[in-house]
């Protein structure tokens, strides 16, 4: 039972927002089961991951709060998947995918509620949460630290630390230049040459002399770098400021770099708008200062700088490719006051206005940058949309900015364009906007499509987030994890109840439904017919009604009503069974029947009867001459034959014979034990007045009668009355005379 419970999971790759070592990330789930946990072991039928190799939490929803908290992962989990899975289509072009039976949180009735999947159907409302999140500044890049990384070995040689000449000397007067250049295998005059005609040392050099020190990057006094051969120099330490944060947005709306040869290193802007390209060489300048100068056109500006070039690709870990690009995990914790300046830019570069619709657009040909712009949106509670079309043989994305979002847009972003903020303004005092459908400060998303598809992957995952038990999945949608134990040992303790001699019922037939097996696989044709015939229709449809006047048989019924037997060996013999009246508990109902209350079965068929007789379209006699021949006549029959077919049972030491021994005693105790019936008399003619009463009170067929003084006739066979042996005193005296 657990394993069945656990299977309702998610594919592999379906992506979970979870924190690494204190950065913000999309993993897909099969990657954190792979990949972020270690220690697989079988427990319950599943594999299960609970160590985790560093430092990860998942964020998930506090209900009581209405706000997203991280918590820990206590485990992971994965399992064969099933041969259908569950996908949901919201609107704004945001799904995802789970088992039949999962749990998914739901808006009713202005508060969240647990649905199963074959619960929810279309138009039913799921979450989008407005992502506060903690914030994390960052003030300021260490270059020279940065580069110091084992990442950068290659280049250590050709970065060059340069205003350093005085600490170098101070070392140099402590060794000597011949001792000093004999420690770092370095030639005198090129080690002289270094530090003081140049002024210029490489970082493969330095790193040496801080290691003869015993002193680290830290103790460098204020410095620049650059390259061999490369004749921009910049500062050790830039600013992380508003302007870093501008080039970085136009950068990923229209930038890249290159690699043109081994001398030849460039990062590229692409712009048309004159005050964009003011915008962007203002903030060049800011964060590298004026040690070079750019190439600038109408179109673009070019940067040919190696170290600049390594700071966009290994340090800022932006891609050059726009089908590959991405917002740096680290910056998407940053103030909003920061990252507002990105935002901007990018939309600014790569994004516009659609006047006549009265939205915010931007659009990219790499899904995963806007998720991560959909995610820095919905820190400010700005909820897009999805959308995508085909351009150049390629798929573009677009994210959509629509209602009273494109408001909340202005006033907390904006443009750097003026020509976009200009026309973002009358878009603003011309247009009404539509006003959102929120639960608190998150959006509901209405369910556009439920689809059933069939499973593409072996495995299917979950993961068990502490305390609140949800999780954040693709496009931000909050949904349940896996089921827990919690039902589950339920459901188990119901199998083992029924197997406990302890609660198992001492009366006749008490252990008759005691099972023999547990069944790990469901199938419902090795089920019961009659769990066939259950309805899983919310109404009656009316040719039902009119059908019930003809009075025509109940197959052909059957085939106007859903019954589970008419889905069988589809998909939906498992899911989306539905009942004709709600109930707000289900325990609200009577909690013991009649059938239990009244002791004597002539009191119980009485009461039956009594029904019976109350109903019109219940023929009074028919329910008699059922009650008779489908109950009665098999119970006495049945019970006269084991009367013929019994066992003998001594009262002293308990043993059974299947023939009376011809002593009349038992043979197992000393001295005789004292042989008793198994069955008797009054077991076999125990419904027999009953029947016979019902005969008489409802003139019932004389069939029925006859056959019941047939059995009586068998049962005097069976009983034949003992002869009173005893003579009376007259008769004795009579004798006598």
């Amino acid at each position: 039972w657990h394993a069945a419970k656990r299977r309702n999971c998610f594919p592999g790759d379906t992506e979970v927002l979870v924190d690494i070592e204190g950065k913000i990330t999309r993993v897909k789930i099969k990657d954190l089961y792979e990949n972020e946990f270690d220690n697989e072991i079988e427990e319950k039928m599943v594999l299960v991951k609970k160590q985790p190799k560093r430092e990860i939490k998942v964020y998930s929803f506090d209900h009581s709060l209405g706000e997203v908290t991280l918590t820990n992962i206590l485990d992971v989990i994965k399992t064969p998947a099933p041969e259908h899975l569950v996908k949901f289509h919201l609107v704004g072009k945001r799904s995802y995918t789970t088992t039949a039976g999962h749990p998914v949180i739901v808006h009713e009735n202005g508060k969240l509620v647990e649905k199963r999947t074959s619960e929810v159907n279309k138009g039913d409302i799921f979450i989008l949460p407005s992502l506060r999140l903690e914030e994390e500044d960052i003030q300021e890049i260490d270059l020279l630290q940065e580069f110091t990384k084992k990442e950068f070995i290659d280049i250590k040689d050709d970065l060059m630390v340069r205003g350093i000449s005085s600490f170098v000397q101070a070392i140099v007067d402590k060794y000597g230049l011949k001792e000093l250049s004999e420690k770092l295998a370095i030639n005198k005059k090129t080690f002289n040459n270094y530090y003081r005609k140049r002024d210029s040392i490489p970082l493969s050099v330095l790193e040496i002399l801080l290691k003869l020190e015993k002193q680290t990057i830290m103790d460098i006094p204020h410095c620049t770098l650059g390259f061999k051969r490369d004749h921009t120099f910049i500062n050790r330490i830039i600013p992380f400021n508003d302007s870093l944060l501008k080039l970085i947005g136009y950068y990923l709306a229209e930038g890249f770099y290159r690699k043109v040869d081994k001398l030849s290193y460039q990062v590229d802007l692409a712009v048309s708008e004159s005050d964009l390209r003011e915008d962007m060489l203002s903030s060049i300048t800011e964060v590298f200062g004026k040690g070079f100068k750019p190439y600038v056109d109408s179109s673009r500006i070019t940067i040919s700088s190696r170290i600049i070039y390594h700071i966009f690709k290994n340090i800022l870990h932006l891609k050059t490719y726009s089908q590959k690009k991405t917002i740096p995990s680290f910056l998407l914790k940053l103030p909003k006051d920061k990252i507002k300046h990105l935002i901007s830019t990018y939309f600014s570069g790569d994004g516009g206005l659609d006047r006549k619709h009265g939205t915010v657009v931007c659009s990219s040909f790499s899904k995963e940058l806007l998720k991560d712009f959909d995610l820095l949106l919905l820190r400010f509670g700005i909820f897009p949309n999805y959308s995508s079309y085909s351009r150049n043989s390629k798929t573009e994305y677009k994210l959509t900015i629509s209602g009273e979002n494109v408001l909340a847009y202005k006033n907390l972003i904006g443009f750097t364009s003026r020509r976009k903020q200009q026309l973002l303004d009358t878009i603003i005092t011309t247009k009404k906007t539509k006003p959102l459908k929120k639960y608190k400060t998150n959006k509901l998303l209405t369910v556009k499509k439920k689809e059933i598809i069939k499973s593409r992957s072996e495995f299917v995952y979950s993961l068990n987030a502490e305390k609140h038990h949800n999780v954040f999945v693709n496009e931000y949608l909050l949904t349940h994890q896996c089921d827990g134990d919690e039902d589950a040992v339920i459901l188990m303790l119901e199998g083992f109840l029924d197997f406990s001699k302890q609660f198992l019922p001492i009366t006749r037939g008490g252990s008759m439904d005691a099972p023999l097996t547990l069944g790990l696989i469901l199938n419902p044709l090795e089920v019961d017919d009659e769990s066939h015939a259950v309805d899983c229709t919310r109404r009656y449809p009316l040719e039902f009604y009119e059908q019930s006047f003809k009075f025509i048989e109940s197959k052909k019924i059957a085939q106007i009503i859903d019954l589970i037997g008419n889905r069988l060996e589809t998909p939906e013999q498992f899911e989306n069974f539905y009942y004709t009246h709600e109930t707000s508990d289900i325990g609200i109902g009577p909690t013991s029947t009649a059938y239990s209350r009244l002791g004597k079965m002539s009191e119980k068929l009485e009461a039956q009867l009594a029904v019976a007789k109350l109903i019109r379209a219940v023929h009074l006699e028919d329910v008699a001459e059922r009650v008779i021949n489908k109950h009665f006549f098999p119970d006495m029959i049945g019970c006269l034959r084991a009367f013929g077919t019994q066992t003998f049972r001594c009262v002293r030491c308990n043993t059974k014979y299947r023939r009376l021994p011809l002593t009349g005693k038992c043979t197992t105790c000393d001295d005789g034990g004292k042989l008793l019936l198994t069955v008797h008399k009054k077991t076999v003619t125990k419904y027999f007045e009953t029947a016979s009463n019902l005969i008489k009170t409802y003139k019932l067929s004389e069939y029925l009668k006859q056959r019941l003084e047939l059995f009586n006739n068998s049962i005097d066979e069976y009983f034949i009355k003992e002869i009173d042996d005893q003579s009376s005193l007259m008769d004795f005296f009579g004798e006598s005379t």
